[in-house]
Parts: C-alpha cells; sequence; structure tokens
C-alpha cells in the first residue's frame, strides 16, 4: 500500500469517527429523550409566560390579559411554518385548533369577568399551546400528556 492511500484511509477514519462522537448510538435522539428536555417552539413561548404570569396574578389577571389575546390572534393568523414535516401537519392543525378553542375560553372568561373560569381557561391555554409546540417541533403525541 502506498502511503498516500494510507493517510487517506486514516483521515477518513478520523472523520467517520469524528462524526459519530458523542451520539451515542449514532442517530438522532428518541421523541422521548426531546420531549424529556421540556423543549418549546419559540413562537409558544411567550404565550406560555403570559399564562404563568397571568395565573400568578389571581383575580387581577382580569385586566391584564390583553396581551396574551392580542399575541394568541397574531399566533393564529400566521400561516403554517414550511418546516413542519408532513406526518405532522394534521396533529399541527389539530392542535392550532384547540389553541383557538382554549384562547376563545379565555376571552369569554375575561369578558365574564369570572377569576375562576379565566384560571380554568387559562390551563387550558397552557395544555394546548405545549400541545401546538410539540407539533410544531415533531415531538410525540405522548409527550404531551
Amino acid at each position: 500500500m502506498r502511503a498516500g492511500s494510507v493517510l487517506m484511509l486514516l483521515a477518513l477514519a478520523c472523520l467517520a469517527l469524528g462524526a459519530c462522537a458523542g451520539t451515542g448510538t449514532g442517530g438522532p435522539p428518541s421523541p422521548t429523550a426531546r420531549a424529556a428536555t421540556n423543549a418549546v417552539h419559540p413562537r409558544l413561548r411567550g404565550t406560555l409566560e403570559h399564562v404563568a404570569a397571568l395565573r400568578a396574578l389571581g383575580p387581577a389577571a382580569l385586566d391584564q390579559t390583553a396581551p396574551l389575546i392580542d399575541e394568541g390572534i397574531a399566533l393564529l393568523e400566521a400561516r403554517m411554518p414550511h418546516d413542519v414535516a408532513r406526518p405532522d401537519v394534521v396533529r399541527w392543525q389539530a392542535s392550532r385548533e384547540a389553541y383557538g378553542a382554549a384562547l376563545k375560553d379565555v376571552i369569554y372568561a375575561r369578558d365574564a369577568r369570572d377569576p375562576a373560569a379565566l384560571d380554568s381557561a387559562l390551563l387550558r391555554l397552557d395544555g394546548a399551546a405545549r400541545r401546538w409546540s410539540d407539533a410544531h417541533l415533531g415531538l410525540a403525541p405522548e409527550s404531551s400528556l
């Protein structure tokens, strides 16, 4: 074997080993492993932060829902991102519909001036936002439980 071909084989072996280093099995992480990181899609992170802040306010949250509602409407008006995988499209659309229904419940509770109904609606909105985020990220549906 020539010295040049030995060096080439050595370089290819190093590249192959370097490409697989740190991945464990050499493949992408499983959906369950990705869900364990509590990943949230950036477009929905603001909704989850608003929901947490409003729930912490208690009854005073009735007067502070406008930013959450405006952000939610903007999310519902936006088009589906191009990076949603084909198998996740139906789940993405169903999650978006559930998010819209939960946002509507928040609006009804605010208009009724009912703090208990608002807290319940905020919990439903939090769950719907997490399911929609999982569909955005392509996570397995069971990670939304």
